[in-house]
């Protein structure tokens, strides 16, 4: 009778594969516009709790040390309002952050977009020295001219062909700012209504899955854990970086120095893909003033990453998220392809946790395998 069961419940599965697998062929294009529909839709809900989870790490110290202040005084306060204050100065914390990197940015890459603008012909000369000095075999002076007169006398065809980019372009930056501004708000209710948000969760699974609910709720936790562990890692990690950076710089007396370092700390937060962001801006910004800086730059913050990959990530954000190299990357390439930028930030904790649940599973069939055998050998 079992085996009956098992192979009735096996050509079913088979039935239902083959199904599956044929609507997918029919109704692909179908599928690709629904998925878009749910991306789209998803999209402000993904950020904002990549948003909460961010703004939860102050939030949590401002909310304690203001329980701190108001005990100390013997003000009478309700935990609602320490918890709002915590929020609003959270917000106002990472507004400020975000300024003052749009302080730092903005002045200087209009002056060196000026001074690219205005030295545009210099350049080309520099390169061109420098290629018949070094290469002189290889006739690159005559090819850089051609190019660039060619790029000079096609400026105009560009910018024109490139007009109708503009407005596609315009349309996606309008859309992304909705997006961002929708999840903002719903991070605020997020945040202040995170507690009772948990309870009715947990009452839901407890009422509707009762025999799953201590599994569910400890997947739920474990999430939870890793992205918190995660996020708050990234940023220490970002920091660290941006700090050495800047020290680095400095001593090496490259230009841009502040600018530099708060553009690689700030791109370091996106996990694998923000360092690369991070070296190619800035070494185009170096670029500018001095070729031969621009390739020492890149040496240094290529050696520097290699140490930080190697010495300091493993010990502030590895150990958190426990995954090796390639989990880490197939997490953000799925994360990110799925729902871009916020993606990448979900996709590696899921995998984390996913990572961590198997490990378990594993370990727990493995002990009780060991365990039955041990019965076996006593019972003989």
């Amino acid at each position: 009778m079992k085996q009956q069961s098992h192979m009735m419940r096996r050509a079913l599965f088979m039935i239902a594969f083959a199904g599956l697998t044929l609507g997918i062929v029919l109704y692909w294009k179908n599928l690709i516009g629904l998925w878009s529909t749910i991306q789209r839709i998803c999209r402000p809900i993904i950020i904002a709790i990549v948003i909460s989870f961010f703004v939860n790490l102050p939030m949590y110290r401002f909310e304690q040390l203001l329980q701190i202040i108001f005990r100390k005084s013997k003000m009478k306060h309700k935990e609602g309002f320490c918890r709002t204050l915590g929020m609003i100065f959270a917000f106002l914390l990472m507004i400020g952050i975000i300024t003052f990197v749009f302080y730092m940015l903005l002045p200087q890459l209009k002056e060196s977009i000026k001074v690219l603008i205005s030295n545009l012909g210099s350049y080309k000369d520099t390169i061109v020295a420098f290629a018949c000095e070094y290469f002189p075999d290889w006739e690159l002076d005559t090819l850089i001219n051609d190019k660039y007169a060619e790029l000079i006398k096609n400026i105009p065809t560009l910018v024109s062909d490139n007009i109708p980019k503009l407005f596609t372009f315009t349309a996606q930056a309008t859309s992304t700012i909705a997006d961002v501004v929708i999840a903002i708000f719903m991070s605020f209710y997020l945040l202040i209504s995170k507690e009772k948000l948990f309870r009715q969760g947990k009452t839901l699974i407890k009422t509707y899955l009762p025999k799953r609910a201590d599994k569910i709720l400890e997947i739920c936790s474990l999430l939870a854990q890793k992205f918190r562990k995660f996020l708050g890692g990234q940023l220490i990690e970002a920091l660290i970086l941006g700090a050495l950076t800047f020290i680095g710089m400095t001593v090496l007396r490259l230009p841009y120095s502040p600018l530099v370092s708060t553009l690689v700390c700030v791109t370091a937060v996106i996990p694998i893909f923000g360092a690369f962001i991070g070296i190619i801006v800035s070494a185009l910004l170096i670029l500018m003033v001095n070729p031969t800086q621009a390739i020492i730059f890149t040496v240094f913050l290529i050696v520097l990453q290699q140490i930080e990959g190697n010495v300091i990530y493993p010990r502030v954000v590895g150990d958190s998220i426990g995954l090796s190299g390639l989990w880490v990357l197939v997490a953000v390439v799925v994360g990110g392809g799925l729902f871009g930028i916020p993606g990448i930030f979900v996709g590696i904790p899921i995998m984390s946790a996913v990572y961590e649940l198997l490990r378990r599973d594993v370990r727990r069939k493995e002990e009780h395998k060991s365990s039955s055998e041990e019965n076996e050998e006593h019972e003989e």
